[in-house]
């Protein structure tokens, strides 16, 4: 075959490709939105089996008049075997990687991610299938942390969402992926902290609103081994971050919850921190001042979350005396006054 008739005839084919894209686009992606939103498993497969790896961005992006995808009502309605057949759609299209970023994260008009928004509907299911689905993907690991770096239209992390709303399956979900895939170190510190534009971290929020079975859940993943954080940015995390300064130890203790402080100091003692670093955590010193938790906690009236905080520390196997006379120097009258005196 003559090479000028070849090439006409691949330029050709290739019009007749964009034409019939433009129109799947058109015609296809409003039918796709609309079996996405109301879960129609059925009509999905058919839909992005009949257009296959050719479609285009705009045929998966799927966008309705108030301005959501197809990814992101799926996830907002809980659909999560529709968002794996649309993910799977995706990942193994022609689209570029920055393509498949896009849709995947399916903003809405108001800057929030599809997973966002299953992560504030509490659809820890969806989230779950969501990020297994990436996972097992051809994604490389800097799209799957774009994606777990997405933000509500509040600005707000996935898993600072989570933490501050006692979402724990969704939690436990965001953690996982976060521990299984081969993120660098400073995404892993970007994720885990988890901070919203006023700096607060996952781990105060979650101290602040009182899910102690988050924060235990936290702080055993920031320990898990498979991250491989160093200490110190493993302590930072732990100690966890607000602009009043105030670390959430401190907070939990003036505000007299007894399970965050139980559930902190255990975790804390339990972790693979050396024992100094424990100290300090326990110690729990504002940033701007000398003063530790117990310092700022209203010693007037001793409160069940201060007696707790004493008695976890002196029967901590973790510790040796004089690291808790140092925790406890301001609280050895308290502690005598309850025959656990050191």
């Amino acid at each position: 075959m003559n090479k000028k008739i070849a090439i006409a005839i691949l330029l050709f084919s290739m019009t007749i490709v964009g034409k019939m894209a433009n129109a799947w686009g058109h015609i296809l992606g409003p039918q796709l939105h609309d079996a996405c939103k109301s879960g129609d498993l059925a009509k999905v497969t058919q839909i992005v089996n009949y257009v296959g790896p050719e479609g285009s961005a705009e045929f998966f992006a799927g966008i309705s008049s108030n301005g959501d995808s197809s990814m992101f009502v799926a996830c907002k309605y809980g659909n999560h075997e529709v968002v794996k057949v649309l993910m799977e759609a995706v990942c193994s299209s022609h689209l570029s990687e920055d393509e498949k970023i896009k849709l995947l994260a399916g903003n809405d008009g108001h800057g929030c991610s599809a997973l966002a928004q299953a992560c504030m509907n509490d659809e820890s299911k969806t989230v779950e299938v969501f990020l297994d689905t990436a996972h097992s993907s051809s994604l490389n690991s800097h799209t799957i942390y774009e994606l777990l770096a997405g933000k509500n239209g509040n600005g707000q992390p996935l898993l600072y969402i989570a933490c501050g709303d006692g979402k724990l399956n969704v939690v436990t979900a965001l953690l996982k992926a976060i521990c299984s895939n081969n993120f660098n170190d400073s995404e892993k510190e970007t994720l885990l902290a988890g901070e919203n534009k006023f700096n607060v971290t996952t781990l105060y929020k979650a101290c602040r609103e009182g899910h102690h079975k988050i924060v235990t859940r936290l702080i055993e993943a920031m320990c898990n081994t498979e991250l491989n954080l160093d200490m110190d940015t493993l302590e930072k995390l732990i100690r966890g971050q607000s602009p009043d300064k105030q670390p959430p130890l401190s907070k939990a203790l003036s505000q007299d919850k007894q399970e965050m402080v139980e559930a902190y100091l255990n975790a804390v003692l339990s972790s693979r921190l050396d024992s100094t670093a424990k100290v300090r955590l326990l110690e729990a010193r504002t940033t701007d001042t000398t003063m530790t938790a117990l310092d700022l906690a209203d010693q007037s009236e001793v409160n069940y979350a201060v007696k707790a905080f004493v008695f976890i520390v002196q029967n901590s196997q973790a510790l040796v005396l004089d690291e808790k006379k140092v925790i406890l120097r301001r609280s050895i009258g308290i502690a005598n006054d309850f025959g656990h005196g050191i």
